[in-house]
């Protein structure tokens, strides 16, 4: 684990600088945490306690990298029109109403 995890983040992070220059899906390593969540249950169910916990740091960091890449994408998100109101009928034209 000494060599793995410093080596996981490095991973992430250019990951994750890639990510938001290509502008992929920011679920992608959510996705990656939950199935590396399940595969670290099923190690830890087989009683390699050791291994689950590392998976599961993993799993940690994977899930903090797609909040922080969701919030960057909300970020860049351009703000929402203001909401209008409908145009008005013209001059001389019956509306459903008016009938």
């Amino acid at each position: 684990m000494d060599l793995f995890l410093p080596l996981f983040a490095v991973l992430l992070v250019a990951y994750s600088a890639v990510s938001l220059w290509l502008r992929l899906d920011y679920r992608y390593p959510i996705v990656g945490a939950i199935l590396l969540l399940v595969a670290a249950g099923g190690v830890d169910a087989a009683g390699d306690h050791g291994t689950a916990a590392t998976l599961a740091t993993f799993t940690v960091l994977l899930l903090l990298a797609g909040i922080v890449l969701g919030v960057v994408e909300e970020g860049r998100r351009p703000p929402a029109p203001p909401a209008s109101l409908p145009p008005a009928p013209a001059e001389g034209v019956e509306t459903a109403d008016e009938r």
